[in-house]
Order: structure tokens, then C-alpha cells, then sequence
């Protein structure tokens, strides 16, 4: 009888373990849930600070609840921390093929001084499937220079989207969506990664990046500065031009948009706007696909240039989390190996009728992020292998 008491108390006692050890595991997911994307907890012990231990990364393909999605991060945070403390010198020296790859990027980019609208034509016929332009297109700076000078024709509210943008007709029938300037390139927009409006400059930074990178997918981008007296508000649409007013010496238009209200209009320099200008794809030629990946504006639930001293790391998990890359595009961000990133997107930016387009710390923290980025593929190549993370 005493035996059997003994027995049930044993019993009780590791039952009651087990309930207060799954109640301090729950409590520790709910406090831990609350740490920013991209962060790992610390403590200080000792005197020197040290990270919590981290959760089991994901196997490729393993399913999981949603809400360990946020510690599935943390922990690649860390991972990826620790490989970039140790990575391989060839990773920070200059690739020898990065002088040829930039002398190719620069040669079509010439400043050209004629504006001809027949180019139109040519850049429809470059669309397909996988991308918006060839590889090799030397009609590139002459077309650039045709949709950053083109006379407007017409102009409108493009009613896509969340914020304020316009919808322009060029000359010979070219469409182009504008987004007007906001922000000074200096400013730096605090808070989480949506915050703020659309930055003008990270479009046409964007286009020249997908140049660099070999992901010709971005449609044609040019920064164009416009007087509005003189170029849109002769041929702006009657609810566009019932948008303007005078503000001091400078012209202000709020136009028709979701977010678009009185009380937050966007002024010129006096008349002058500037912008980034964006080709209109015809949508005869595309398809709308959700990502899985794209970001909202619920803070919470899973960037461009808008802090250049923060990362975001979660930015990578399509990365991180399958470890599947194609061999030529891992080829291609080797050749900026050694802190080149940011000089050759600077390069490119010269030739932009706004430049500079990005402040030197946006410039700097490319070559930051691509290390960032060596770091987590060099994780995947641990885990897995590089023969089954890099396909063809």
C-alpha cells in the first residue's frame, strides 16, 4: 500500500513537471513572438552578452504552424550571423570578371540627346516571358533618354494602387506611370519596413539594380523632373487639374487615390516636380501572380531604400528557408564579391537624369546586405550541399 502511494505521488510529481515545463515553453513563445522581425533575444552574462539558444532551423519542405514562422527567423538571424563572422576570404576580394561585367553594363547607357518616339515599337517587342528587356540591348540609353524627355500629351490620375501616382499618354502614344518625389534622398523614414510613402529614387535605383544583378524584370525606370504649369497642367484631365492649388510660391496637387486627400498633397519646387517616370507594360503581355512572399501593411504578418542602417532579414526567407538558387544567378552576385555592389549601382546612377539618385549610405549598405546574403547561402550549402542548392 505504502509502495503504491510512493508510486502515485512519483506520478504526480513528474505529471505536475510536465504541465509547469509546457507552461514556461508557452509563456516563453507568446514573449518571444514579440521581438521584431530579424532580431535575436539576448542576456548578459558575465559581463558580455550572449544569445538565447536558438530553435532547430526548418528542413527544406518541413510544414509548420504559422505562428513559428517569426522564431524560424530569429533563429536564421543567427545562423547567418555566425556564418558571416567566418566567411571565406574570396568572398571579400574583387572578382576578376567584374571589370569586363561592368564595362558591359555602362556601354549601352549613353547620355543620347534624341528623342525618338519610333523606340516605342522596339520596347514592346523586348517583353516576353521571363523578362522586360534582352541582355544585350544597345538601344538602351537612347530609349531612356526618350522617355525621360518625351513631350506629354496628356495626363491623368492612375487610379492603381494605394498612393498617389499619375498616368501619363507621351508622344507616340506611350503610356507611363509617374511617382512624385516625397522624401529628400537623405531622409530616412523610421518604423517598420512599409512606413512612409513610396521613395521616387528607389524605382529608378531598382530598374539600374536589376541591370546589375541580370534580372531584367523591371520595367524601364528613368528619374524625369516636371514643370507642372508648363508640361501638366495644359493637357491634365479635369479631376486631376481639380486637385491643384498654389501654396506660396510653389504649385501643389493632391490628385484621386485611395490615400489621396487635401491634407496631404505633394508641392513642387515652385513649378518643378521630379519623379520617377515608369514604362506601362501592356497587360496583353502579363499575368498577375500572387508572391507567397510579399510583404503587407499588418505589422506582424509575413524593402526599398528606406534605412540604410537597418536589415531586414526576413527579407531572405524565400532564401533561407528552401536553399534552392539558380547556378547563374548565384554566378552573377559573385562577380560583385568584395564590396563592389554598391560602386557599380553608382555607376550606373551617373547616368540618370536625377542624379545622384541614392546618398553614399544606401550605396554602402548594398555591399553590407550582399555579404548578408553570402552568408545565408553559405548556410545552405552546409546544411544541404551546393550541388543541391544551386540548380541549373
Amino acid at each position: 500500500m505504502i509502495v503504491k502511494r510512493q508510486c502515485a505521488v512519483v506520478s504526480l510529481g513528474a505529471l505536475l513537471v510536465l504541465v509547469l515545463s509546457a507552461n514556461v515553453y508557452f509563456v516563453y513563445i507568446i514573449v518571444d513572438d514579440t521581438a521584431p522581425y530579424g532580431s535575436a533575444t539576448s542576456h548578459v552574462s558575465g559581463g558580455k552578452s550572449e544569445r538565447s539558444r536558438p530553435y532547430t532551423l526548418l528542413s527544406r519542405g518541413e510544414q509548420v504552424a504559422p505562428g513559428f514562422y517569426r522564431n524560424t527567423t530569429m533563429t536564421a538571424a543567427y545562423h547567418i550571423e555566425a556564418k558571416l563572422a567566418s566567411l571565406p576570404l574570396k568572398y571579400r576580394t574583387i572578382s576578376p570578371r567584374h571589370g569586363r561585367l561592368l564595362q558591359q553594363l555602362l556601354e549601352p547607357m549613353n547620355k543620347s540627346t534624341t528623342v525618338d518616339t519610333s523606340q516605342w515599337a522596339i520596347a514592346a517587342k523586348w517583353v516576353n516571358a521571363r523578362e522586360v528587356m534582352p541582355a544585350w540591348a544597345p538601344q538602351l540609353g537612347s530609349m531612356l533618354h526618350t522617355l525621360c524627355s518625351s513631350r506629354i500629351l496628356h495626363a491623368d490620375n492612375a487610379l492603381q494602387g494605394t498612393q498617389l501616382k499619375l498616368i501619363l499618354t507621351l508622344a507616340g502614344g506611350q503610356r507611363a506611370i509617374f511617382k512624385p518625389q516625397w522624401y529628400s534622398r537623405e531622409a530616412i523614414i523610421q518604423g517598420p519596413v512599409y512606413a512612409g510613402k513610396d521613395r521616387h529614387n528607389a524605382e529608378v535605383a531598382a530598374f539600374h539594380l536589376s541591370l546589375a544583378l541580370g534580372l531584367r524584370r523591371c520595367p524601364l525606370t528613368v528619374g524625369r523632373k516636371l514643370n507642372l504649369r508648363r508640361e501638366l497642367i495644359p493637357v491634365a484631365s479635369d479631376n486631376l487639374l481639380d486637385t491643384f492649388y498654389q501654396e506660396g510660391n510653389n504649385t501643389c496637387f493632391y490628385g484621386v487615390c485611395y490615400y489621396c486627400s487635401p491634407q496631404d498633397p505633394v508641392c513642387a519646387q515652385k513649378d518643378v516636380l521630379e519623379g520617377a517616370l515608369i514604362m506601362w507594360l501592356s497587360p496583353g503581355k502579363l499575368k498577375k501572380l500572387r508572391s507567397p512572399w510579399q510583404r503587407t501593411y499588418k505589422a506582424g504578418v509575413a524593402a526599398s531604400f528606406g534605412n540604410p542602417h537597418l536589415d531586414h532579414v526576413d527579407i531572405l526567407a524565400p532564401l533561407y528557408q528552401c536553399c534552392i538558387l539558380r547556378k547563374s544567378t548565384w554566378q552573377r552576385l559573385r562577380q560583385f564579391s568584395g564590396g563592389v555592389l554598391g560602386s557599380t549601382l553608382g555607376a550606373l546612377l551617373e547616368h540618370s537624369h536625377i542624379s545622384p539618385v541614392l546618398a553614399a549610405a544606401h550605396l554602402r549598405a548594398l555591399d553590407r546586405r550582399l555579404m548578408t546574403t553570402f552568408a545565408a547561402v553559405e548556410q545552405c550549402f552546409s546544411r544541404y550541399g551546393r550541388s543541391s542548392v544551386l540548380l541549373s
